[in-house]
């Protein structure tokens, strides 16, 4: 069986730039859905408007755009992870050290997502 979340290589620079090659229905030979054009749009915004470190980013077997970023701190470790599509949706999960884990769904992108983003994103720099 194919691996659903394949990583794929960075030759530009911009980790979103070969999302592309996940266009197309069946990208990985199991029935996986196209990652839209519209999905990749999105994650470009949100990457632009959190001016933070480059995720790792993966295609997701159903259509979504899988980015994580993990960090090693004195206290331990941070993960967020945020996953765009299909359709616009955005899902966030955040695990900050020894701290209960923050998880949160939004229908599209809208302030109250941008700001939920910015908060985590300020804790996770911190």
């Amino acid at each position: 069986m194919s691996n659903p979340h394949p990583r794929y290589p960075n030759p530009t620079g911009e980790p979103i730039a070969s999302l592309g090659d996940y266009a197309l229905d069946d990208w990985d030979g199991d029935g996986a859905r196209a990652v839209s054009h519209k999905d990749i749009l999105l994650a470009r915004t949100l990457l632009g408007r959190l001016r933070t470190s480059q995720p790792e980013i993966a295609a997701g077997s159903d259509g979504s755009i899988c980015m994580e970023w993990i960090r090693q701190v004195r206290s331990g470790e941070r993960k967020i992870y945020v996953d765009i599509g299909p359709r616009g949706k955005i899902l966030t999960f955040a695990k900050f050290e020894d701290s209960p884990p923050v998880e949160k769904h939004f229908d599209e992108y809208s302030p109250e997502a941008d700001s939920h983003l910015q908060a985590l994103f300020n804790r996770y720099s911190s």
